[in-house]
């Protein structure tokens, strides 16, 4: 895929845990969750984009906890819709 090879690129010339590379793996996530209904891929992509997150700001915010639980919510609520997809 595209995105995938765009990332790949920005991952080596700016290094795996750079904010833009972040940024994108993250708009990835909700390409994959929210169109493509590819959900176990986005919550990968997304927990590793608030892994970068963190990292790049070495920051504990409660922000970055609140997202990290919504997010494992809503994949836990599209599993529930979809119980055939595996991981």
């Amino acid at each position: 895929m595209m995105h995938l090879k765009a990332i790949a690129i920005k991952q080596e010339l700016l290094g795996a845990e750079d904010y833009e590379v972040g940024l994108s793996v993250g708009h990835l996530a909700s390409l994959y969750n929210y169109h493509m209904n590819m959900h176990c891929a986005a919550e990968k992509l997304y927990l590793r984009s608030i892994a970068i997150s963190q990292y790049t700001y070495s920051i504990t915010l409660s922000y970055f906890m609140y997202e990290q639980h919504t997010i494992r919510l809503s994949f836990v609520a599209a599993k529930d819709l979809n119980p055939t997809q595996s991981r």
